[in-house]
């Protein structure tokens, strides 16, 4: 005899397709809640960090982070017409220490020690804009313990100590110019630093025989 046929195999199929629109429309929601940061409509900060910048070229973006140790931020709907006129509007705000002008980004300092960063993504029509604070520096004394003492000490004596323990070490040092930085690579290099090492115009990396690891950056407004 012939097996009995089965049923609701067209029911199965319309559920499997019902289930499968469900999902579409969920996705198509999940992508849609809030949209880009480009087309929201973009409420420049009236206090912060954000009162130290011109005036946005567009309308929309959105805003992240502003408060007084620091600001980021999002253009949309630019040019790069709008970004190169933005970076000069920038500049007359007196952003213009130590600054790095590459095609799509910007880097510089304010005289008193405000760090901005502009990057323009073409693709997204969007600028990326960022401002710090500068780094409350006071007189620090050079550990000699722990891993500060596998390194020279600097010239210099003002700075921060960010982090000390048995196996790290992260201090911003002031007071130090890149040719003081310069001057203290060299040092690192005849204290034995030269294994796997990496030397550049603003950044050195290297290991020791021991395998220690050190690395060091320049990062403007006498800063290292």
């Amino acid at each position: 005899s012939m097996p009995p046929k089965k049923k609701g195999g067209k029911g199965k199929l319309a559920g499997i397709a019902v289930v499968a629109l469900v999902l579409i429309f969920v996705i198509s929601r999940i992508g849609s809640c809030g949209g880009s940061s480009s087309s929201k409509t973009l409420a420049w900060p009236s206090s912060g960090l954000a009162t130290l910048l011109p005036d946005p070229p567009t309308k929309k973006g959105e805003v992240y982070t502003n408060s007084d140790s620091e600001l980021w931020a999002k253009i949309g709907e630019c040019s790069a017409e709008q970004y190169s006129q933005y970076v000069a509007a920038c500049k007359d705000k007196g952003f213009t220490v130590d600054a790095v002008n590459e095609t799509k980004s910007y880097e510089a300092y304010s005289e008193d020690g405000h760090k901005l960063e502009l990057s323009f993504y073409e693709s997204g029509k969007e600028i990326s804009v960022k401002v710090t604070a500068p780094i409350a520096m006071g007189a620090i004394s050079w550990p000699a313990a722990g891993p500060a003492s596998l390194v020279p000490a600097p010239a210099s004596v003002t700075g921060k100590i960010d982090r000390d323990s048995s196996t790290y070490f992260y201090a911003y040092v002031g007071e130090t110019d890149i040719n003081a930085y310069a001057a203290y690579v060299d040092a690192c290099i005849a204290a034995g630093y030269d294994v796997d090492y990496h030397k550049g115009d603003t950044s050195f990396y290297a290991d020791n025989a021991n395998g220690v690891h050190v690395a060091v950056e320049y990062v403007g407004f006498n800063t290292m």
